[in-house]
């Protein structure tokens, strides 16, 4: 087995991490577990053997040097992966990661991961905004909301969106974080603060 056909392998066996390490098994990370593939261990010439099969003179050169390269490697009409090669103890080793061509849908999520990531999104963004409408309703709900107090209620809502925004173009990874959450509400609540009291401030003037 080449390193075309345990990628190809891996791709369809929604891996997201191929392992190749001397001395073991190739293994395969799906849903977070890791998972051995039914093969012989691979000897360190093996490993060597597929690793610089897909490197340039330049990342080969590199990777003797430093013993350590990173790239990426396109498969054809698969899948193109990130990898990091290395050298530890026993020989070679290499981490290939799959780096996705197409955004899934949450229709094409498996069952259990689409209403994990329902529940996920509820739990963590839907709820803090709930909750942040409920103590204005209650608070607030024996008289009639001032300009004043309408524009900074629209400008907290305004950053924890902003917030969202830019996670989802920078780091999307991160959105599945709860303490991320927590960060975005808090970050949006303090500097609704910081303009409520320049507002103030401007006001005293």
């Amino acid at each position: 087995m080449d390193i075309a056909e345990l990628l190809a392998f891996a791709y369809k066996q929604n891996a997201s991490d191929l392992h190749l390490s001397a001395g073991l098994p190739p293994m395969i990370r799906v849903d977070g577990d890791i998972k051995r593939i039914n093969v012989d261990a691979l000897d360190d010439r093996t490993v060597h053997n597929m690793v610089y099969d897909i490197m340039s003179d330049k990342q080969q050169k590199d990777y003797e040097e430093f013993l350590e390269c990173d790239f990426s490697f396109d498969l054809p009409n698969v899948c193109r992966w990130r990898v990091n090669a290395f050298n530890q103890d026993r020989g070679p080793g290499a981490v290939f990661r799959s780096i996705p061509s197409k955004v899934l849908t949450l229709e094409q999520l498996p069952t259990a991961s689409y209403y994990s990531y329902l529940v996920l999104y509820n739990v963590i963004y839907v709820l803090p905004l709930a909750a942040i409408t409920a103590v204005f309703v209650f608070t607030l709900g024996a008289r009639k909301l001032t300009e004043r107090e309408g524009r900074l209620l629209k400008l907290m809502s305004g950053l924890m969106m902003l917030g969202l925004g830019a996670l989802l173009l920078v780091a999307p990874q991160m959105l599945s974080n709860p303490l991320v959450a927590v960060l975005l509400l808090a970050v949006a609540i303090a500097l609704t603060v910081v303009a409520a009291q320049c507002q103030r401030g401007d006001k005293a003037r």
